[in-house]
């Protein structure tokens, strides 16, 4: 016995035929690629502002706030790719 309630065992909703299951599953491994891209740059961007605190002693800011909108996307993708949401991330949607 399933219980609606419980997300382990929660019913895929009637809406997901199966076209669209395959849909989404193109997209989830689109995101995936895109995921990993994504945490390259993060990383990248890390690197950078260490190097920037390190020369001038202080954060950037534009630095800082790219990385804040950066975790967002990833966190949405995240969101999209385990099915907790059925919102595409950007480019689908505005940048966060």
């Amino acid at each position: 016995m399933t219980d609606p309630q419980d997300p382990d065992t929660a019913a895929i909703p009637e809406s997901w035929d199966r076209n669209a299951r395959w849909l989404r599953l193109l997209y989830v491994i689109v995101f995936a690629i895109l995921f990993r891209i994504g945490d390259t740059v993060l990383g990248i961007a890390a690197l950078l502002q260490a190097l920037w605190i390190l020369v001038t002693g202080r954060r950037n800011d534009l630095i800082a706030g790219f990385g804040v909108d950066l975790a967002r996307w990833l966190a949405a993708v995240a969101r999209f790719q385990s099915a907790a949401s059925d919102e595409k991330p950007f480019p689908w949607r505005p940048w966060p």
